[in-house]
């Protein structure tokens, strides 16, 4: 039982190392231009809340879709979907505190895969990759908060990575 239980500390190790690496990748930078502009050198600065490329009001009913499961994704952030499981990645938003003014990702995770989704080619690539279809974007929003794709704790940061890493 004891080396089960390091085994998994070890590999929650290096998925928080992924995180901080992937988070970093993207700091600064607008995730959505990313995606819209894949060759640019240079993204835009300001934050993927902020850009005129995504329909906000639209990706703010769509996110209302991910409700998470804490038996099967433990804890997540409620404003980046960000999994807590580290403090060093994303601290444990404090009780009686707006969730919105202690989270360090507002504006990363949820944007990039609402932007995926809603672009074609992203959207064709990714469904090839994890070899499903999306039609709708509820539907999309089910394999987001489905049992997750091992070896990720959740399928929100599946796409994630795929997107950065590749």
């Amino acid at each position: 039982m004891k080396k089960r239980k390091f085994s998994q500390g070890i590999q929650d190790d290096d998925y928080i190392v992924r995180l901080k690496r992937a988070m970093a990748a993207v700091d600064g930078l607008c995730i959505v231009y990313m995606v819209l502009e894949p060759e640019e050198k240079h993204p835009a600065s300001h934050p993927a809340n902020n850009c005129t490329c995504i329909d906000f009001q639209h990706s703010v009913q769509w996110k209302k879709a991910l409700w998470y499961k804490k038996h099967i994704h433990d804890l997540v952030c409620t404003i980046c979907n960000m999994p807590q499981i580290d403090n060093t990645l994303h601290k444990l938003i404090t009780s009686g505190v707006r969730t919105i003014d202690e989270c360090p990702y507002l504006d990363r995770v949820l944007p990039l895969i609402y932007t995926i989704y809603n672009n074609i080619m992203t959207c064709g690539a990714a469904q090839a990759h994890f070899k499903t279809r999306w039609p709708t974007d509820i539907e999309f929003a089910q394999w987001i908060i489905a049992p997750p794709i091992a070896p990720s704790r959740m399928n929100t940061m599946q796409v994630f990575f795929w997107f950065i890493e590749t």
